[in-house]
């Protein structure tokens, strides 16, 4: 008798892209039955990473189910290849997922060994999106093709179960005092953006006194990005202040209070740099204002925006974009479906006082994950 079709979870173990392939899978477990498991990838370093991930995977697009074999082996893979053999793969259909580029050639070369179908979220930088039978990526990377499903923003994790559960969590450790709340979710820095102690010193005493004047609490959060001295600088004001009802800083408290904070906050202002916050944001239902940040200067900036001028000119295709203006794109897309609310320093009172005016209803329907998931199905279990 033939066995329930299996998916097979592939994990990278970084955060972001975690989120986005489970909350996938669990919105598939919703719809269908499977069993699934998860498994780590091998943690390769150095040059033995470059030479598996970077050089011999861009055979894995033509191998055979014996090339792809001698790959993982070479590429750690031994294990993984003796853990799903023990799953009787020949006698059910087979999903691999992973999310991020260092899981996309693990996910291509098992589906090929194992006569499996390949599902990768976000577009592998080697491999690309083609050599994969399903690709769910955001549409601010410009990929188009009969395997690509196009998202706005990042799939994740978000679903009204988790929502409720963490908003009970969050309230028995830091109950309100207040009817309602605001939630303030601050990024860091990365090879694009920052966050200095300058920003903060110009934007949060304009948000704790909006937040005084409507009589709500404030749950405030950092980035595991955050600059050290950023996080100081936001304690300091927070000190002096009765509305912050929790401030949980990331370098002091391993604790995730994200959903627990989209639950329970009616509105929430989340830095531009986090396209994982935003797309959370969005898909809890939560007024979102999307608040802008520092942004790196250079060469690299100025090549950045040469490349959008010529893309704007249409010499050069979208897939072409990349930095800031590839995630202004994304950002851009949600303001003009009115999923959210732009927030600038420059302009910081007059956006805010548009931003509060925006009803608190009808911002729910917004779910990547799902519509991910449905998409997933209908081609792996047609």
């Amino acid at each position: 008798m033939d066995l329930k079709p299996f998916l097979i979870l592939l994990n990278e173990n970084t955060r972001g892209h975690i989120v986005q392939s489970r909350g996938i899978r669990d919105r598939m477990q919703e719809l269908a039955d499977f069993e699934t498991a998860e498994f780590d990838i091998p943690h390769l370093r150095g040059a033995a990473r470059i030479k598996a991930l970077k050089l011999l995977a861009r055979r894995l697009p033509k191998a055979t189910p014996q090339g792809a074999e001698r790959w993982l082996l070479r590429a750690g893979g031994r294990e993984l290849l003796d853990r799903i053999a023990m799953l009787n793969p020949e006698r059910r259909p087979l999903l691999f997922l992973s999310a991020g580029s260092t899981a996309a050639p693990y996910c291509l070369a098992l589906a090929k060994r194992f006569n499996g179908k390949s599902c990768v979220v976000m577009t592998p930088s080697v491999l690309g999106t083609k050599p994969f039978d399903m690709a769910v990526v955001p549409k601010h990377d410009g990929r188009r093709g009969d395997n690509v499903l196009v998202t706005l923003g990042a799939p994740n994790s978000i679903s009204p179960k988790l929502l409720e559960s963490q908003r009970r969590e969050l309230l028995s450790d830091y109950p309100p005092h207040q009817k309602d709340a605001w939630g303030i979710l601050i990024g860091g820095d990365d090879l694009n953006y920052s966050i200095a102690p300058l920003w903060v010193n110009k934007v949060l005493p304009t948000l704790l006194d909006a937040a005084a004047d409507a009589n709500v609490d404030l749950y405030i959060t950092t980035s595991r990005r955050t600059q050290a001295a950023t996080e100081m600088e936001i304690a300091k004001l927070c000190g002096d202040t009765s509305v912050v009802r929790m401030l949980l800083l990331a370098s002091q408290d391993s604790r995730n209070p994200v959903p627990g904070i989209l639950g329970h906050c009616s509105r929430v202002f989340c830095t531009e740099d986090s396209v994982s916050m935003i797309s959370e944001a969005v898909t809890a239902g939560v007024q979102t204002a999307v608040v802008t940040v520092g942004h790196h200067h250079g060469v690299k900036r100025l090549l950045q925006e040469v490349t959008e001028w010529l893309v704007d000119a249409r010499l050069l295709s979208t897939t072409r974009l990349w930095g800031v203006p590839r995630f202004n794109r994304m950002i851009e897309d949600f303001e003009n479906q009115n999923y959210l609310c732009l927030v600038t320093p420059r302009n910081l009172d007059d956006d805010l006082r548009h931003f509060l005016e925006r009803p608190l209803d009808g911002m729910n329907g917004f779910n990547e994950a799902g519509k991910a998931a449905r998409w997933i199905l209908d081609r792996w279990l047609p």
